[in-house]
């Protein structure tokens, strides 16, 4: 029994022996890349290579060395921008987008680890990665050429290439967390070219690595002078249209302020000695004879309302009239039975008048008082309406010539409108002829110059054609006469 214990021991150290000694082997050797085991240290080393990098479009940063050299590290400005074109397509710029995603590293302990009794060793499958969703997503590059990263804080972007950043995240992560962590870094969408300028197409258009001035303009359309022809004599069609809606406004108008003056003034329509200069005499008194013949329709729509207020003005007079003389026959009786009833009163000492005939004739005076006093104040009524309708008629004068001072009003301001519309367009006009003729006349070259945004501003550059372009450019394209203009005639 003790003998079969001994060999099981011995067996049993030289397994573990066996077991440490290919553990040591293999952490020496360089392993193979299998995606399907989920190698992703292995991947990362794959990717981190320039040929995987410009095939893929992407940078995945792990622990291996940079793609980028020495020389291309230093083709970065101080205030961040690439110092050459050629640098954007690899270098960062304000306004990139970029995808970051952070996987932190975790120590895991394997089976031999926990068998054997030592330290946990970082194992390199995708066990032991582990995404940290707190600093993944997307950015923007900022003014200042920096993104923000929660927890970590700005990471500086511009002028970097992918892998320098993906360097930059991981140490930060390292400095702040105290942990180990890999960086994927893709860029997302990049700022596009921005043309302007006249003779070609103002817009924005997607940015491409190695693009030049020559190509952002063909995109454009091209910044050829005949597109600016084409401008010009359609700016001139729109400005000939233009002034000529505002003489036939500013003749009618003229023609309208003549009629409502002679109708405040109450005189005969005298012609402007302005509009026979703008249209002549016979076209002068052709508008005078529309702008009254207008004028009196509306007069005739407001005729009813007049005639109305005439109207209850006439039978209230006529009403009133028929009151004072009701009243005159009613004071007429009264004065009749007054004088019997006082002669009445000095028979009464006779025998032939008694108490009775003296008390009928005193209530017959009675009578007609009251009647008298329900006349008078009939009378009292209609002269009120009388009053009132008078007081309608004023009102209603009033406000017709209150209208027709503030059309007057109206009228002065709409022709000072129209004089400016037309002066402005005659100069217009004019300036846009001597411009074609001088177009026509004269050689004309496109030069063209960018305006780059830095960190510290924008800066204005004289560009050729060939000029290559980073994202967020604008480009200005300039149009400029070579030969004398000063031999050109208007």
């Amino acid at each position: 029994m003790t003998r079969y214990c001994v060999r099981a021991m011995l067996c049993y150290c030289v397994s573990t022996v066996f077991a440490v000694f290919s553990l040591e082997s293999s952490a020496t050797a360089t392993p193979s890349v299998n995606p399907a085991r989920g190698d992703i240290s292995k991947v990362q080393a794959a990717w981190s290579t320039p040929a995987n990098a410009a095939a893929n479009g992407q940078q995945f940063s792990g622990s291996g060395q940079s793609a980028v050299s020495g020389a291309e590290a230093t083709l970065t400005a101080a205030n961040g921008q690439p110092t050459t074109p050629e640098a954007a397509s690899s270098f960062h710029v304000l306004g990139d987008r970029l995808k970051v995603v952070f996987y932190e590293h975790m120590d895991l302990p394997s089976d031999i680890d926990q068998h054997i009794g030592r330290q946990p060793s970082r194992l390199p499958s995708s066990q032991g990665l582990v995404e940290r969703a707190e600093l993944t997503g997307e950015y923007i590059v900022q003014q200042n050429g920096f993104i923000v990263l929660p927890l970590l804080g700005g990471v500086e972007v511009a002028g970097r290439t992918t892998e320098q950043v993906a360097r930059g995240m991981e140490k930060a992560f390292r400095d702040t967390l105290h942990r180990e962590a890999s960086v994927s870094l893709i860029v997302i969408d990049r700022e596009p070219i921005y043309i302007v300028g006249r003779g070609a197409k103002t817009g924005t258009f997607k940015y491409t690595p190695g693009m030049t001035v020559l190509h952002a303009v063909a995109l454009a359309g091209g910044a050829d002078d005949d597109r600016s022809d084409v401008y010009l004599r359609a700016e001139q069609f729109r400005e000939r249209e233009k002034l000529e809606k505002s003489t036939l406004l500013l003749k009618m108008q003229l023609a309208r302020w003549a009629v409502l003056s002679a109708e405040r003034e109450k005189s005969q329509v005298e012609t402007p000695k302005r509009l026979i200069e703008l249209v002549g005499a016979l076209e002068a008194k052709k508008l005078i004879n529309d702008a009254l013949r207008v004028r009196a329709l509306m007069l005739s729509s407001m005729q009813p309302q007049t005639a109305s207020l005439q109207a209850a003005i006439a039978a209230a007079r006529q009403e009133a009239a028929n009151d004072t003389k009701r009243i005159s026959i009613i004071q007429a009786h009264h004065k009749v039975r007054a004088q019997r009833r006082d002669l009445i009163a000095s028979m009464a000492n006779s025998a032939s008048v008694n108490a009775f005939t003296f008390y009928q004739v005193q209530g017959d005076i009675a009578e007609i008082e009251e009647r008298e006093q329900e006349a008078m104040t009939t009378l009292t009524e209609t002269e009120l309406r009388v009053s009132k309708a008078e007081q309608d008629l004023k009102k209603f004068e009033l406000d017709k010539n209150v209208d027709l001072e503030r059309e007057l009003l109206a009228v002065v301001a709409d022709i000072a409108e129209q004089t400016a519309s037309v002066s402005a367009s005659r100069r217009f006009i004019n300036e846009l002829q001597i411009t074609t003729y001088r177009m026509t006349n004269a050689d004309r070259s496109p030069s063209f110059e960018i305006i780059r945004r830095t960190q510290t501003g924008s800066e204005t550059i004289m560009a050729t054609e060939m000029t290559e372009l980073i994202p967020g450019d604008l480009v200005r394209v300039i149009s400029e006469p070579t030969g004398n203009e000063s031999q050109l005639s208007h």
